[in-house]
């Protein structure tokens, strides 16, 4: 299985190098079914999910202070509308009151192993965590000083 995720992430890496798209130009591949790059704001990530059943795009507020967590949430949650017009798509938003961090997602059902898909799920990737990175991008310095 980490050899399988190892393939799967240096093809996207490279492909998303290739694009000129930097956001993940510092993260190597691992065996991990995930990779994070930075959000401007300190361990807020955008993550890309690599799944035997799903691939995902979140955007996760994983700071160690959990109050500062649900105060970033919350201040994306209040701009819901404005985010997913902007993104396309409704998201799914997950407080997560009962964990540290919380994360705001969006889910592609397939099977992340085919690797006869990988083509399409790197383009699948790369579109959605784009749209992610532009819904977000307005709001991170505002939100940033919520949480000073």
């Amino acid at each position: 299985l980490g050899q399988l995720r190892i393939a799967y992430w240096t093809q996207l890496l490279e492909d998303f190098q290739n694009r000129n798209f930097d956001l993940f130009r510092n993260v190597n591949p691992v065996g991990a079914g995930w990779r994070s790059a930075g959000a401007t704001i300190a361990q807020c990530n955008y993550n890309l999910i690599f799944a035997q059943k799903e691939l995902r795009v979140e955007l996760e507020f994983a700071t160690s202070n959990i109050e500062k967590n649900k105060k970033l949430f919350d201040f994306f949650y209040a701009r819901k509308n404005e985010i997913e017009h902007k993104f396309g798509q409704p998201l799914e938003w997950l407080r997560l009151d009962a964990k540290k961090s919380s994360r705001i997602e969006f889910i592609l059902n397939t099977d992340g192993h085919n690797q006869d898909l990988w083509q399409s799920h790197i383009a699948w990737h790369l579109e959605h965590i784009q749209k992610l990175e532009q819904a977000f991008k307005p709001y991170m310095n505002e939100a940033y000083q919520v949480i000073k």
